[in-house]
């Protein structure tokens, strides 16, 4: 029911799903730590060690936040075949050792939502490797990440599928 901007032009990257942008990164590097709010996280923390992470050494981080009261499912932001998809068990309610929650500073919010970056490398996480159908864009990676009581993640494509711009990816 909802559009698909570009759906028949492969040069246009669309939201995987209805979520607000939170941090995008330019000329990525394999082990370079982004800091946001004082944490730091990497690539291949993000996409858990895998074998594929090299492919996104020099790329861009989009990366955003889906609120818990909007649609949660995602979508392929891109027409392409799913090399590799699956589920990384994570942590659930985790502290990073280097924030203090209890400061006077973080009264009233969570550290779940406060600590996004360090969810994203240590949380319940699916990890979808799309080689994209456009040449110039090439390998995509999608993570869902399961934050607070939103645990859980579920894939509903199969590795070797092909996948359209738009497409239910879990």
């Amino acid at each position: 029911m909802r559009p698909v901007a570009g759906e028949d032009d492969d040069n246009v990257i669309v939201n995987a799903c209805e979520s607000k942008t939170y941090k995008v990164a330019y000329d990525t590097k394999e082990r370079e730590q982004f800091w946001i709010k004082g944490q730091p996280y990497s690539v291949k923390d993000m996409l858990a060690f895998d074998d594929l992470s090299t492919e996104f050494v020099g790329g861009t981080i989009y990366q955003a936040f889906l609120s818990a009261l909007s649609y949660h499912r995602w979508h392929c932001p891109v027409a392409g075949t799913v090399k590799k998809a699956y589920v990384v068990p994570g942590t659930y309610y985790s502290e990073p050792l280097y924030e203090n929650f209890s400061s006077e500073e973080r009264k009233g919010t969570n550290g779940e939502t406060t600590s996004q970056e360090y969810l994203s490398a240590v949380a319940t996480r699916a990890i979808m490797f799309i080689e994209s159908d456009n040449p110039k864009i090439g390998m995509i990676a999608v993570i869902g990440i399961g934050m607070t009581e939103v645990s859980t993640c579920d894939i509903t494509v199969k590795e070797g599928q092909h996948v359209k711009k738009g497409q239910e990816l879990g």
